[in-house]
């Protein structure tokens, strides 16, 4: 009985396509019908608390978007990026990063520490007003600084994964142990984490990330 119910409602189904596709008035009504139930969907998938006033944010396009930590990036004051102070420490709403992250005034970016599948490590992402891929807000000054010596990018050279040792590559060749005399084994080079950055960033998340 339920399997003859199903058929008899495939067969209804088919001969109500068909029947709007033979006749177009019916089906532009239907088109209609369905344009504005989209909408209506729409308009309640979408709190009102997410809108901004357009001044108040570059990237209008995406204000309603929530960052990892649950926090819609538009509803706080931003600090301007050219108010931001290079090297200093930031507590920011941004995509991926966790709350804490240092500014690089070069890049007009972020760095902090990301946290995927598992595996937490250095990553960038952009200030609010660059043109492009600009995910980070900044909120506040946190009075910190990164330590001097300590570069601002998360990989400082390339070594071999099997020894650890620099590696370089010239032009039309392969990759070459930087030590004398050669290794006696082929370098597999790798991209070395900055450290130094990492266990800054690590401190200050835990500092100043408690319960985020």
């Amino acid at each position: 009985m339920a399997r003859d119910t199903k058929r008899f409602e495939t067969i209804t189904t088919i001969a109500r396509g068909l029947q709007l596709l033979s006749d177009p008035v019916l089906l532009t009504e239907y088109i209609k019908a369905l344009q504005a139930e989209t909408r209506a969907l729409s308009l309640k998938a979408i709190p009102t608390s997410c809108y901004v006033n357009a001044a108040q944010t570059t990237n209008i396009g995406i204000a309603s978007r929530q960052n990892d930590h649950g926090l819609h990036l538009a509803q706080k004051p931003m600090i301007p990026l050219d108010q931001c102070q290079d090297r200093h420490l930031y507590r920011v709403d941004a995509r991926t990063l966790s709350p804490a992250a240092v500014f690089c005034q070069k890049n007009s970016s972020f760095f902090g520490i990301r946290t995927k599948f598992g595996y937490r490590f250095i990553d960038e992402e952009y200030h609010w007003e660059c043109p492009a891929y600009a995910t980070v807000r900044p909120l506040e000054d946190l009075g910190e600084t990164a330590p001097d010596g300590v570069k601002l990018t998360p990989y400082i050279d390339t070594v071999c994964q099997d020894c650890g040792a620099g590696v370089h590559c010239t032009p039309g060749t392969t990759w070459q142990h930087n030590l004398e005399p050669i290794q006696p084994h082929a370098a597999r080079p790798a991209m070395a984490t900055n450290i130094a950055l990492e266990r800054w960033l690590f401190d200050m998340e835990a500092r100043y990330c408690k319960g985020r």
